[in-house]
């Protein structure tokens, strides 16, 4: 790597020519760090707004989940299966599918070996529990900690090898030429020239979702994303409307999941006169008449709040099973206003053990079999689980004698940037990987992001190691041919001459976001939500104010989150215009099955199974800032014979390093109006 320093439009500005520039280090940008140096390559760097601030080292929930091919002798698995189940919720290529299913216990087997605890029998397999389509008992965990393990043996490994890191750096601009990278422009309010430009012909993008985009949400509050570069620079986005929205702790924010609602805590909801009442309850005993028909209703409340455990995410599939205990969340705070807790402290009933006979006979069982069947819901919580009840008394909420105060967020993009086989976008050299990256269709598994987080950078890193080892652009070249560009967003601080500040505005937008995006979606909102957002990007000239290094990177980053949710919510109201109902959100029609739990205005209309096998694909219009989507066949999966001696012979020749791009040609194909 090269440094000289030089002056652009007015502008001081460190240059560093390398071959390849990683962004982002959590997991995904760690992962494919330690994959370049596994395979010989040094010459690299890693770009992060802060070493430890992304959701990799700061999400912590009850049980984090990693999702694998089953390695259990008891649960017969393959490669070709593992694929079918992480397709059949739909939106999902073939070809990543197939990738992830491979690569998974080659992945999961590196995480052991850096010394993950992830739990073995007396004869040594890894055992697992089932998730939703989950045909063979893949999923696994290290406990609470299990994402921030990995992330720091990870960066342990990078550490050891002097892997150069620019920490306190947000992505400026992703430079291209001809829909090819030329570098990467960043920003950093603490640096002496503030500015720095990366010359590289690859760029490996591992900057997590974009969290920054919503007031509230699942996600660490350090946790932003930068999707926005990305969308400008014109690499395509993929299923950008499929969110997954889950019940999350308000403080701290962590994904409520797994024994913690296994354990049956009381659900209640606390009006303004400060009534209490367990409303989940109230739901479905309304209308119970006689006692073996309220027995009936109690064991199905009962149920979906004990399937919450293992199916945090919101799914318009399951509205009569887990996924109504999100929805009556939902009314409780979001209509009605009232605060809604998780009481461990007692019983349903108040007496001192749960009345277990009006339980149905799988939970019940479950229960007696870990030993659960006693006390509060606190202690049935230690006895399933008790690394969940110390992760909260670590952040100083002791669940024996406080409630935990809850909301449905959003916590995960399904979607994110489209790659193909070997992760790399419709900007060639530009990678994508990790929650970046938009592979997992309409929904995924628990625990199989984890997966593609790692998978992903494997491949990314492969392909750049083994197909795209040129050497770096020159300054010259990239001053040349991105020339407008770096005008641009080098001269970008000098318009905004406004009075308000980043954050009033990014509050304004995060809000507008909130609404619009939530897991109810409706039209009217969401066309207000398009507008509101596109004027506030244009009129930054005339609102924004930035007067020190520090406003300055704020206004950088409000410019990105903008294009973000212009993105996002075109890719939803495309949906809601051409779609119906699936994944993670409903779409409300004025006419269709009414929404368990809310008002009778509330109706959707499930989208039919045929729909399943298309994804949406979405690109920004580089001239208006404007979207325009189309939706696309999934790519197949391809299973076929194939001849041992034929693959030997060109695995010896590149490793079967053989890409699939995308051709973005005669893109536009139907334009989302933003006025």
């Amino acid at each position: 790597m090269e440094h000289s320093v030089h002056n652009i439009s007015g502008k001081t500005v460190d240059v560093y020519t390398l071959p390849t520039l990683i962004v982002g280090a959590g997991v995904a940008g760690l992962n494919a760090a330690d994959t370049l140096l596994e395979q010989g390559d040094t010459d690299f760097a890693i770009l992060t707004a802060g070493a430890g601030k992304g959701s990799s080292f700061n999400t912590l929930a009850a049980k984090q989940p990693y999702y694998k091919l089953s390695l259990w002798s008891d649960h017969t698995d393959s490669v070709n299966q593992m694929a079918i189940d992480l397709m059949a919720r739909g939106g999902m290529d073939g070809d990543h599918a197939l990738s992830e299913a491979a690569l998974s216990a080659q992945c999961f087997y590196k995480l052991c070996g850096l010394g993950i605890p992830f739990p073995t029998n007396r004869y040594g397999e890894y055992v697992g529990y089932p998730s939703p389509y989950d045909t063979a008992c893949r999923t696994t965990s290290a406990g609470p900690y299990t994402l921030r393990e990995i992330a720091h043996k990870l960066s342990a490994s990078v550490k050891r090898h002097k892997v150069p890191v620019f920490e306190g750096y947000q992505v400026v601009s992703v430079l291209t030429h001809q829909s090819v990278v030329r570098g990467v422009l960043a920003y950093s309010p603490t640096a002496d020239n503030h500015y720095a430009l990366f010359c590289c012909a690859n760029v490996i993008y591992a900057t997590g979702g974009p969290a920054a985009m919503f007031e509230r949400t699942a996600y660490p509050t350090s946790q932003v994303g930068a999707t926005g570069a990305a969308l400008e620079a014109g690499a395509i986005g993929v299923n950008l409307s499929e969110w997954q929205y889950g019940i999350t702790s308000v403080s701290p924010r962590f994904p409520v999941n797994s024994s913690c609602f296994q354990a049956l805590p009381r659900i209640i909801s606390v009006d303004e006169n400060g009534r209490e009442r367990e409303f989940v309850l109230s739901h479905f005993l309304k209308g119970a008449r006689g006692k073996i028909n309220r027995c009936k209703h109690y064991a199905l409340a009962f149920s979906c709040i004990f399937k919450k455990g293992s199916q945090w995410a919101f799914h318009a599939e399951r509205l009569h099973t887990a996924s109504v205990i999100d929805l009556l969340v939902f009314r409780e705070r979001e209509l009605l206003g009232r605060r809604v807790y998780l009481d461990f402290t007692q019983n349903t009933g108040g007496g001192e053990d749960f009345p277990f006979g009006l339980l149905g006979t799988d939970t019940r069982e479950y229960l007696c079999s870990n030993g659960a069947h006693r006390g509060t819901p606190a202690d049935r919580l230690i006895r399933l689980n008790e690394p969940a009840y110390q992760m909260y008394l670590d952040q100083g909420i002791d669940l024996k004698t406080d409630r935990l105060e809850i909301e449905v967020c959003p916590g995960h993009n399904n979607g994110g940037i489209a790659v193909d086989l070997w992760w790399q976008s419709s900007v060639h050299g530009l990678f994508a990987c990790g929650e970046a990256a938009g592979t997992h269709g309409v929904s995924c598994p628990d625990g199989s992001a984890l997966n593609a987080s790692m998978v992903g950078a494997t491949r990314a890193a492969t392909y750049v190691h083994t197909k795209r080892s040129q050497l770096p652009h020159s300054f010259d070249l990239v001053q040349k041919e991105c020339e407008a560009e770096l005008t641009y967003k080098l001269t970008l601080p000098d318009t905004w001459q406004g009075s308000q500040s980043a954050e009033e505005l990014m509050l304004q937008a995060q809000r507008l976001m909130q609404q619009a995006g939530s897991i109810l979606r409706q039209k009217d909102t969401l066309g207000r939500a398009v507008k509101e957002i596109d004027r506030i990007f244009r009129q930054l000239p005339e609102t924004l104010s930035a007067a020190t290094p520090e406003d300055v990177g704020m206004g950088y980053r409000l410019y990105d989150v903008l294009i973000s949710q212009m993105g996002y919510l075109s890719s939803m109201l495309h949906m809601f215009l051409t779609r119906e109902s699936r994944g993670g959100s409903l779409y409300i029609r004025q006419q269709g099955l009414p929404v368990l739990g809310l008002p009778a205005q509330y109706c959707f209309v499930k989208e039919e199974k045929e729909q399943l096998a298309t994804c949406q694909e979405i690109q920004i219009n580089p001239e208006t800032h404007c979207f325009a989507a189309r939706f696309r066949p999934i790519r197949p999966l391809q299973i076929g014979t194939e001849q041992f001696d034929n693959v030997w012979r060109s695995h010896r020749e590149d490793g079967n390093v053989r890409s699939l791009k995308y051709d973005s040609e005669e893109y536009f194909f139907q334009t989302i109006a933003h006025s």
